[in-house]
């Protein structure tokens, strides 16, 4: 919705709607092999005061970025989905692939904020200046994009029945 707003090419939305699917793709690693320390990081996080990252380089010394990097180019992701995995909390603002982590970033963001899903992260990051000057993205759009993310879920939950 919001490389929609943004006027992304059509041809390229299915690819951020797939870096919205993976982004936190390190997680899942996380939690499948290393099942204390996820438990840990998400005990510590439950206190809502600490950055997730920050708490994952403390239990794991790299963080759910780092490792969905890794998973990213053992797949042969291209650069466009490795910057949404690996810099979704701390977003890129140039270069041809920026736009896949500042996207995900103010996604994952609208969606921590309206409490749609939970990936684990108590903390809400602010979206830096640099990255709504970067996209051109201002509080009308946000609104316009956010104003409409009820029926997009519906939508979606249809079509996976």
């Amino acid at each position: 919705m919001i490389a929609k707003k943004l006027g992304v090419d059509q041809k390229f939305i299915e690819e951020y709607f797939i870096a919205g699917l993976i982004h936190d793709i390190g997680k899942v690693l996380i939690n499948n092999f290393f099942p204390e320390e996820m438990n840990a990081i998400l005990e510590a996080s439950s206190k809502g005061d600490t950055p997730i990252t920050d708490i994952e380089r403390k239990v794991l010394t790299l963080t759910h970025e780092e490792i969905g990097i890794a998973i990213g180019k053992k797949w042969k992701f291209d650069n466009n989905l490795l910057y949404a995995v690996g810099r979704h909390h701390q977003p890129v603002t140039g270069g041809l692939a920026a736009s896949f982590s500042m996207v995900v970033a103010i996604a994952d963001t609208f969606v921590k904020t309206m409490k749609i899903g939970f990936s684990g992260n108590y903390t809400i990051e602010p979206i830096s200046e640099e990255v709504w000057q970067a996209l051109n993205f201002n509080e009308e759009s946000a609104f316009d994009v956010l104003s409409s993310i009820n029926d997009e879920i519906e939508k979606a939950v249809l079509f996976l029945k």
